[in-house]
């Protein structure tokens, strides 16, 4: 029997990147007897994604969201969609990554493997930077014992190998697993990906990262962004706790959640951290002035 995998997608005016994205996931089924189909959330775009995917893949299921959804709620909004029809598998995909010939082939013979030993696993896919070919998103393991919840990408490996966390750009999620443990749409933007592995851990599950790269993703830069030292010690802050930063409500939640009774200790680290971290900026600043 054919089996039956869904993409989950949510975009917002990156119209370009998410038809490439799209054409690229498509490929995949050359070679492979799996049935594919996407759902694509459009946060509010103005440049024209929907209709450019709706011209260029029709059977696309594209739903609007009104720019506030953001990563995490346009991927449980996609899901939710997915979901109705039981597919055997989801694939969590940026619009910003491109799948690599074969990948999908390698991330299903991960899970296969798995399969045959009575497991359940979520597989997930590294990325490179295509412009540096250096690795930037994949699978995660924890700086340390102490700072569990800060993590460090897992370097890509010529075998499968269990991880402890993930990055969202491409991940396969098995009917077994989705169906036991949601995407929550409780957090805004970043760190659904990582509390779903978390979860699907202690859930009895495993999550493994296949082996090789499985796409190419550009790296978040700097400029623009809180790690941005040019900017004023105040805007820095005020992206920092903001939707694409590390938003206080989100890691309440993340760390009430998994830290047990240390999270006020968790909680308030990244912060002052990066109070001090901007404090250090301004002084070598106003040094080098």
């Amino acid at each position: 029997m054919t089996r039956h995998l869904v993409a989950l997608l949510a975009c917002h005016n990156r119209k370009k990147k998410t038809v490439e994205c799209l054409a690229a996931f498509y490929a995949q089924g050359a070679d492979l007897d799996v049935a594919l189909s996407a759902v694509l959330v459009d946060d509010g775009s103005s440049d024209g994604t929907a209709d450019a995917v709706r011209a260029e893949f029709p059977d696309v299921a594209v739903e609007r969201g009104d720019g506030n959804l953001f990563w995490c709620r346009g991927m449980h909004r996609a899901q939710e969609v997915a979901v109705k029809s039981r597919p055997d598998f989801l694939l969590w995909l940026n619009d910003d990554t491109t799948v690599a010939p074969g990948a999908l082939r390698n991330l299903l013979a991960v899970h296969d493997r798995a399969k045959e030993r009575g497991q359940d696993v979520v597989v997930v896919g590294t990325t490179i930077d295509p412009t540096t070919s250096a690795l930037s998103y994949g699978g995660l393991k924890p700086v340390s014992r102490l700072r569990r919840y800060s993590f460090v990408k897992l370097p890509i490996s010529s075998e499968s190998q269990e991880c402890v966390a993930m990055n969202g750009n491409i991940v396969l999620v098995p009917r077994a697993i989705y169906e036991r443990v949601d995407l929550d749409p409780v957090f805004e933007h970043a760190l659904g990906d990582i509390d779903y592995a978390l979860r699907v851990r202690a859930a009895g599950f495993s999550v493994a990262v296949a082996p090789g790269f499985s796409g190419s993703c550009s790296a978040n830069v700097a400029a623009g962004t809180s790690m941005d030292p040019s900017l004023p010690m105040w805007a820095r802050w005020q992206k920092f706790i903001g939707r694409k930063g590390l938003p206080p409500s989100s890691w309440r939640h993340f760390v009430k959640r998994h830290a047990g009774w240390a999270w006020p200790l968790y909680f308030t680290y990244p912060y002052v951290n990066f109070v001090l971290r901007i404090a250090k900026d301004c002084v070598l600043g106003k040094e080098r002035n």
